[in-house]
């Protein structure tokens, strides 16, 4: 194979490759080596999507509202120290209502937290996004401590029965990394 360059330039470039490879130093070279494992060790972050849907077993009827309780070793099981990016409480509620509704997170104390507002004016389907509470929650999976929701009982509704009845579908979503 005959090359269209003159001898001279050829014989140039492999002298200065040469020159140039002679003059890396081992530590410009150990530190190539490192870098290069670095790049093809580091794990890919995926997202992923989590959605449970809370058993009747699991929601309470309690003084003025209802208990929704989720077991955190399910949580923790499925997300594998995975971080999480965002979560909403999702619900269907019949017999709407157009005030403004609480919704509060419960400590081991049952000691509760506010951690927003919503109101049921356009559909039967709620989804209340948890985004000021996601520390908390990513705490609490990893301590294996239950996550604990307090919905108070709307004005709306005469008694318990009614809105423990109207309650239903409830799921908790939570998008991750992992």
């Amino acid at each position: 194979m005959t090359s269209t360059y003159p001898k001279e330039i050829q014989t140039s470039q492999l002298t200065e490759m040469f020159n140039g490879i002679n003059n890396l130093s081992s530590l410009d070279l150990n530190r190539f080596i490192l870098t290069h494992k670095k790049h093809e060790t580091q794990k890919k972050n995926y997202k992923s999507n989590l959605c449970f849907k809370i058993n009747e077993q699991n929601i309470k009827k309690t003084k003025f509202g209802i208990n929704i309780n989720i077991p955190s070793k399910l949580l923790k099981d499925y997300l594998q120290n995975g971080q999480i990016i965002n979560a909403s409480l999702d619900f269907s509620l019949s017999n709407l209502s157009k005030e403004k509704n609480f919704l509060f997170l419960q400590n081991e104390k049952n000691e509760k937290e506010l951690i927003a507002y919503f109101s049921t004016q356009d559909s039967n389907f709620n989804s209340i996004f948890l985004s000021n509470i996601i520390k908390q929650l990513q705490y609490k999976i990893s301590k294996n401590q239950n996550i604990c929701f307090f919905i108070p009982i709307f004005a709306t509704y005469d008694n318990y029965d009614d809105f423990y009845e109207a309650i239903s579908n409830v799921s908790l979503k939570i998008k991750f990394l992992e």
